[in-house]
């Protein structure tokens, strides 16, 4: 009896012991989430480091002009800038896409579903966003796809429509030149805007897209001091896949222009800037890419934009930072980036991919590094930290035509300016470049 009684005194000793021990476990492992969390508090007050809040922004950061993302973007309102305004229903917006393929790209873009060609519906859906459903039309159709929007922040968004011009109207086709063309560059403030996608009348595109490596302004930075460690890091940039892409194709088409055309001429499958119609290639050929390249070398804008008289010259491509930086929870905490690397034929090949680390080890000020000098200590060592606009959102005032220069800019570089300083009709078609012309300039 005593022996059983000794055992049971043991048993329930060790019981207790383990006890003790599983429920210190529990309240160290809920002490270090709660000390993860007040940290990411700390350095993140409005959430927009965290994981909601990245992806938040990123959707919504390619549906409206905010420039920045505000602190009360969880309540916040936002105005739609997609595309145009449609001239029957205020609440839809039209996206002029040449085709299919196209517009499935863009949507697939704008929220990263597994959409293509092939896809005839699609409903995406996010708790802190809201709901979007994608479907594809056919030739019977008055567009090519349509977006039906339900997002509680952004309550005058209800559809997307991707037409052609045909289906848009004749009146889509503008006649003669537009005032910029690609790779012309802009000055507004302290930024150089490059513009990678024109307005073009052939097209029916009458917005610009235009694209920025300058210096980040303060609005775009965070500073961080965290246990000794001094971080400045880039916020609040968004999401905005066609114009990287676009800017990583204009490089390689000024820098390589006999090679770009070539590889386009073996493989049509790379495309022409998304959706730029290949007949029209002769209005931006081999030689009026070259005559770009001069004037830039002539103008040191490469040395103004990329830290380099030469370009990017690089066999890896061209690495870009965007979006901003996230927090994960978790002690130490860690920072995640976001960047996107082109490579291949014509610049073409597309990763987007992240990168981490310790917020307890060197500082990384992407001010300094990446956004002064374009190369840093971090993973990719060569990059650059991208802003994108629309022209219409570059133009004060609300003025914006794709006939005149952009009110609030300077013109840096403008091709129509350059080469025909005596004056250009915009009323004629845009130049088509040859060969003695580039030799002549």
């Amino acid at each position: 009896m005593k022996k059983n009684a000794f055992l049971n005194l043991m048993l329930l000793t060790v019981c207790a012991a383990i006890s003790v021990t599983v429920s210190s476990c529990k309240e160290d492992g809920e002490s270090d989430e709660e000390k993860a969390r007040q940290e990411m508090l700390e350095l993140d007050p409005y959430g927009k480091a965290s994981e909601e809040g990245v992806l938040f922004w990123s959707v919504i950061s390619q549906l409206t002009s905010t420039e920045e993302m505000p602190d009360d973007w969880r309540t916040a309102r936002f105005n739609p800038s997609i595309g145009i305004a449609d001239e029957v229903d205020p609440y839809t917006r039209v996206v002029i896409t040449s085709d299919r393929a196209t517009a499935a790209e863009r949507f697939a873009n704008l929220t990263d579903a597994p959409v293509d060609e092939t896809t005839t519906d699609y409903e995406w859906s996010n708790d802190l966003v809201g709901t979007m459903k994608y479907h594809a039309g056919d030739d019977s159709n008055y567009y090519i796809a349509i977006v039906d929007v339900d997002i509680k922040q952004m309550p005058t968004l209800k559809k997307i429509i991707y037409r052609t011009m045909a289906q848009n109207g004749m009146n889509a086709e503008f006649s003669g030149t537009a005032y910029y063309r690609f790779g012309d560059v802009v000055q507004k403030g302290s930024d150089l805007w490059i513009c990678v996608r024109p307005p073009f009348g052939p097209e029916g595109q009458e917005e610009s897209q235009w694209v920025t490596v300058s210096q980040l302004p303060n609005r775009y930075l965070k500073e961080v001091n965290y246990h000794g460690y001094y971080w400045r890091l880039f916020q609040n940039l968004g999401k905005h896949k066609e114009e990287m892409e676009n800017f990583a194709e204009l490089i390689y088409a000024m820098e390589h222009s006999e090679q770009f055309f070539t590889n386009l001429s073996r493989k049509p499958s790379l495309k022409f800037f998304h959706d730029f119609n290949v007949n029209n290639t002769k209005l931006n050929n081999r030689w009026f890419f070259a005559c770009v390249d001069k004037a830039w070398k002539r103008l040191g804008l490469y040395e103004k934009l990329f830290h380099s008289a030469n370009g990017i010259q690089e066999e890896n491509g061209l690495n870009l930072f965007y979006n901003t930086w996230k927090l994960s929870v978790n002690i130490p905490l860690d920072y995640t980036f976001y960047y996107a690397k082109f490579s291949g034929e014509n610049w073409k090949k597309a990763s987007y991919e992240t990168t981490k680390k310790s917020a307890m080890s060197t500082g990384i000020d992407f001010l300094e590094e990446y956004s002064m000098k374009g190369q840093g200590s971090h993973t990719p060592s060569k990059a650059y930290v991208i802003r994108c606009a629309l022209g219409s959102e570059l133009c004060e005032g609300g003025n914006y035509h794709f006939k005149t220069a952009l009110a609030g800019c300077t013109d840096v570089y403008v091709f129509n300016k350059y080469f025909y300083p005596q004056g250009f009709d915009l009323n004629n078609d845009p130049e088509e470049t040859t060969e003695a012309m580039f030799n002549a300039r």
